[in-house]
């Protein structure tokens, strides 16, 4: 009797280690995509289709004129520089470090 009780118990405690797991890989998944694309970002990517198709966003700290958000297209990986919501310069982050991609009233080639 207490062995079946002892594999009952060890079963009910797997079940709920399981479920834990599964429940905060949820909470996990939910978290990192409830951060918004910025207007201005959403904005910008709609008038430059060269930067491809948002597959995901990452909040970053502001910066001294402004917010600036990280943002992973089909093309790449880009930081945004936001200033009065609207985006001033955009950085591409790829193998060779970081390189100014676009900066208003200028394009960087």
């Amino acid at each position: 009797m207490s062995s079946i009780l002892t594999i009952k118990s060890l079963l009910i405690f797997t079940l709920f280690v399981l479920f834990t797991l599964v429940s905060c890989e949820r909470n996990n998944k939910h978290t990192e995509n409830s951060v918004q694309l910025l207007p201005g970002i959403n904005l910008f990517l709609r008038a430059h289709s060269e930067f491809g198709v948002v597959d995901s966003v990452v909040e970053m700290p502001n910066w001294a004129k402004g917010k600036r958000q990280q943002v992973k297209t089909s093309k790449g990986l880009y930081l945004f520089y936001l200033n009065n919501g609207v985006v001033v310069s955009v950085y591409r982050n790829g193998s060779s470090g970081r390189e100014e991609v676009w900066r208003k009233n200028n394009v960087v080639q």
